[in-house]
């Protein structure tokens, strides 16, 4: 399938930063190894504020690749001393990767040894994937994935195993290690249903392959899932209006990296799962921001349809604004309608775009039946009926906001015309 190359954009995104987030993008676009322009390296021989670049790299999940960089340029163009700052900060990370890396090892033989088909994503298996190096991507912690029938059962198993749940989401449960060094992500799908993608854990697993981490043979991802499951991620944190550079810098290096994608596949695998609008998103949206080659149907697609289009336009608009606000640690929320209007943009079938429009009843259903404290002292019932307790909060909502105001209005009525009297 043919690629439309890289071009030097006639808006090109940096046109509209000035600085130190000029620079830093300046920085992603060039592919590592790759000879950083002369223009970039002006820039950075100016009166450059380098507490402010760090910090937005740092932000924006990039200080290794930031290092990789500025080391290739050197102290002729960079200040040994911001070098060497440097330097310590993505030592101090790559030890961290890799005893996450270490940490992933002995929990796939958790699974394995207790016959759980498990997958990790993200973390070290993406460093590995798309940078070649556990030191070249910034992650805290770790994501596995296994299939909904597992799910109780692998929680269970890392309860035994010393972890502590922190948080327990409908797609995805947050455990604290037992030293507390690091955070585990156990999921069951890749996304919370009010922004779904339906990828069947049995068909990752059937498709899954084998790579290497730290010496030792993992389970993996198939490439062509990989990066499906990569642009999911950066429509999902567009969406939720936290979006970061690493994310995009993920995509395109892995794009790099892995030249020989089958995209007719992908291309009718996005469709069958309702993703094919967030493929062309995502892969349009690093193609303007880090000029990666992406295939000709996409650029076409996106060409003839103005809602991914005025999308990408906007969401490209808005990321520079971030890239910019990052770098003083602030950071524009995201309202209800700005979600449900990206979210109809940006999914191709009703039945995808209609979790989003549903969830302000799902919201007011369960508050009109999810019982809480005052409804069990409300109405005393014995364990073996608490069931009962979803239908008896209707009742109390409507006697604690209706039938008591309106009894308390009353007495209050007819005392006043008793005194009148």
């Amino acid at each position: 399938m043919k690629t439309v190359k890289f071009r030097e954009i006639a808006d090109n995104p940096t046109a509209s930063l000035s600085g130190e987030s000029a620079i830093l993008l300046n920085l992603a676009r060039t592919p590592l190894n790759a000879e950083i322009s002369p223009e970039t390296c002006a820039s950075i021989r100016e009166d450059v504020n380098w507490s402010d670049l760090i910090i937005v790299s740092h932000n924006h999940g990039v200080l290794p690749l930031l290092y990789k960089q500025l080391h290739s340029l050197g102290s002729t163009v960079v200040p040994q001393h911001i070098l060497d700052y440097v330097k310590v900060r993505y030592c101090s990370n790559a030890l961290a990767n890799f005893y996450l890396a270490q940490e992933l090892l002995q929990l796939l033989n958790l699974f394995q040894s207790n016959q759980v088909a498990a997958i990790p994503y993200k973390g070290p298996v993406l460093a590995v994937s798309a940078y070649g190096s556990l030191s070249l991507r910034q992650f805290l912690d770790l994501d596995i994935l296994v299939d909904w029938r597992d799910y109780d059962r692998s929680k269970k198993l890392l309860l035994s195993d010393g972890f502590q749940l922190s948080a327990d989401c409908e797609w995805e449960s947050h455990f604290i290690s037992s030293s507390g060094g690091y955070c585990l992500d156990l999921h069951q799908g890749l996304t919370p249903r009010i922004f779904p993608y339906s990828i069947e854990f049995s068909n990752l697993w059937q498709r899954r392959s084998k790579m290497v981490l730290c010496g030792e043979p993992v389970p993996t991802l198939s490439d062509e899932d990989s990066l499906l499951i990569l642009c999911v991620q950066v429509a999902k944190d567009t969406w939720e209006k936290r979006s970061r550079l690493a994310k995009v810098c993920d995509l395109a290096q892995f794009l790099h990296e892995h030249p020989g994608l089958n995209w007719e596949w992908l291309l009718t695998e996005a469709t069958r799962i309702g993703a094919r609008g967030t493929l062309s998103f995502a892969l349009t949206l690093a193609h303007d921001l880090l000029g990666i080659p992406i295939p000709a149907e996409i650029s076409i697609r996106v060409k003839h349809d103005r809602s991914i289009a005025s999308l990408v336009a906007q969401v490209r608009n808005e990321f520079i604004v971030q890239l910019c606000a990052r770098a003083s640690g602030s950071c524009r929320p995201v309202s209800i309608s700005e979600q449900a209007r990206f979210h109809s943009q940006l999914r191709e079938r009703f039945r995808d775009k209609l979790p989003y429009h549903l969830e302000p009843l799902r919201r007011f259903l369960e508050r009109l039946f999810i019982p809480n404290a005052r409804d069990h002292s409300f109405l005393s019932l014995p364990e073996a009926l608490h069931c009962l307790y979803g239908l008896i909060r209707p009742l109390r909502l409507v006697y604690d906001y209706l039938l008591h105001p309106l009894a308390q209005a009353l007495r209050l009525s007819h005392r006043t015309n008793h005194q009148g009297e």
